[in-house]
């Protein structure tokens, strides 16, 4: 079973909230967040070091608990953000209620693998 992390939230505007997962590794999930329905957009960051098959998914639900979805990015062709291999940053396309980061790949050792991952909602 994974390990859950929890982000931690800052909020660096008055119209904004970040949501930072560090040291994501091996079996290890970010805990969900719920973002709010009065959010108008979203930009994830992601950066550290990706072991060999490391992979990181960026999630999203309308519900607290069940499914959650691949979200994708707002680019030409709406990249969708299930195995991410390497650091970037993206727009999103969907404003799902709940967001969570999942650890997708099946390489990398804790010790050569520490992905960041934030998350920028605008209000």
């Amino acid at each position: 079973m994974a390990t859950g992390i929890a982000p931690v939230s800052t909020q660096p505007t008055r119209n904004s909230s970040l949501l930072t997962w560090t040291a994501i590794t091996t079996g290890a999930d970010g805990d969900p967040v719920s973002i709010g329905e009065q959010c108008t957009s979203m930009t994830v960051h992601i950066d550290g070091t990706f072991g060999s098959g490391s992979k990181i998914a960026i999630n999203g639900s309308n519900r607290s608990t069940g499914t959650y979805n691949n979200l994708s990015a707002n680019t030409a062709t709406g990249l969708t953000l299930s195995a991410i291999t390497q650091g970037m940053i993206v727009a999103l396309n969907e404003l799902p209620l709940y967001i969570k980061v999942s650890y997708t790949g099946t390489g990398g050792t804790a010790t050569d693998t520490s992905i960041n991952v934030q998350v920028l909602a605008r209000f």
